[in-house]
């Protein structure tokens, strides 16, 4: 998606591969009137087959993202399609925001992926944990649902796992949790600033001069 076709969406983007064919995958959709679908999703894998998987994918978002349903709904029905369509062992991870800016409501359902981040208006940040089955994996999963009052100025993160692991790494391993409490911590020191250009800050932050160890994908929505 890019922003600058899309105004009225509101949203930022950084999206860095880590290979020519990447397995992140995002997805932005004008679904009606002040109302707006966002999804970030990652692929397991890096090879040409992860790349037609998320090229799918992509392709499934855009014919299933509606009004008519409810983002738990449309996962649902990608979910089943993706059973049927992955290699064995394959699955995919997804953060679906829908964003309605008449009635200032956030929704949020996760399947397995990092939490969304929330930078609230006066400039409190966090993360917005929510448990949920991954996609692709089981015929009837369980996403997380989140439904959360928001508000002019408010500004929501969805990301993949690259700076997140990159943030909790160390000597004994990996600490999901510690990378994103970290890059909370990175959003509040980026607060004060435009948002496209916050996000090309944290993700300087994060990599401090060093090589992603996988694909970047960072999207910030303003509300």
């Amino acid at each position: 998606p890019q922003p600058e076709r899309m105004p009225e969406a509101r949203f930022h983007l950084y999206y860095k591969p880590l290979q020519e064919a990447g397995g992140d995958f995002c997805h932005v959709a004008a679904v009606g009137r002040s109302l707006h679908d966002y999804i970030v999703g990652d692929v397991c894998g890096h090879h040409v087959g992860t790349a037609m998987t998320t090229a799918a994918l992509q392709a499934l978002l855009q014919q299933n993202c509606s009004a008519l349903y409810s983002p738990a709904e449309i996962l649902n029905t990608i979910n089943r399609v993706a059973c049927s369509m992955f290699a064995n062992g394959q699955y995919a991870t997804a953060v679906y925001a829908r964003v309605n800016r008449q009635t200032k409501r956030l929704t949020l359902v996760n399947a397995g992926h990092p939490p969304a981040i929330i930078q609230k208006s006066d400039g409190a940040v966090t993360a917005l944990w929510q448990e949920g089955d991954v996609v692709g994996a089981f015929e009837t999963p369980e996403f997380g649902t989140l439904q959360i009052p928001v508000g002019p100025g408010d500004r929501v993160f969805l990301l993949s796992d690259a700076l997140i692991e990159n943030l909790g790494s160390s000597s004994r391993g990996l600490d999901r949790q510690k990378g994103v409490e970290q890059l909370v911590e990175e959003c509040r020191r980026c607060a004060g600033m435009e948002a496209g250009a916050a996000l090309g800050g944290l993700v300087d932050n994060v990599l401090k001069g060093g090589a992603p160890s996988d694909d970047i994908t960072l999207m910030a929505i303003e509300i």
